[in-house]
């Protein structure tokens, strides 16, 4: 047992884990997203005519000049005329910027899974750890409580270099 009497897991356990936590995270992902777009659709559907018909009720007088379209209204409508653009134009926004943001996502779960497998290697082949010739000054390592804590930091420099370096092999080929 360890501290807190959890028992300690096998490494394959542990990668059966993160394999079912990221495929369960990028599948909710990939069924939220339309969903989402979909009520994102509807709500800037619904603030435009707001918007739109609340401009034709309200208007006195309107101008257009090509693509530009000009119009005068009350001063004391003014309040609620700008509450409605502000919703309006935070809807397009949303729309714009939801697909983004997904994706940030995605890119943040495939980043955090594969710094998982990475973490998985070195307790399977510790060799390679071994291999590495990594060095950490007497100063850095006095600073760690405990031997474990000082190889926790390598492998998690080590996750950090190989994740780059599949990062620039999948992105620069």
């Amino acid at each position: 047992m360890t501290e807190g009497d959890e028992k300690i897991k096998h490494p394959t356990q542990i990668l059966s884990e993160d394999i079912f936590k990221f495929t369960q995270d990028i599948e909710c992902l990939h069924t939220m997203l339309p969903l989402l777009m979909n009520i994102m659709v509807t709500v800037l559907k619904d603030t435009h005519d707001k918007f739109h018909r609340f401009i034709d009720e309200n208007v006195i007088e309107k101008t257009e000049q090509g693509n530009e379209e000009t119009y005068t209204i009350k001063v004391e409508d003014m309040a609620k005329h700008n509450r409605l653009k502000r919703q309006y134009d935070n809807s397009q926004t949303g729309v714009r910027l939801i697909p983004r943001h997904f994706i940030t996502s995605l890119v943040s779960q495939y980043d955090s899974f594969l710094g998982c497998v990475i973490r998985f290697i070195f307790p399977v082949k510790p060799q390679i750890l071994n291999a590495s010739e990594k060095t950490i000054p007497y100063t850095e390592l006095i600073q760690f409580p405990r031997i474990d804590a000082a190889r926790d930091h390598i492998i998690e420099k080590e996750v950090d270099q190989s994740f780059a370096k599949v990062m620039q092999i999948n992105f620069y080929g």
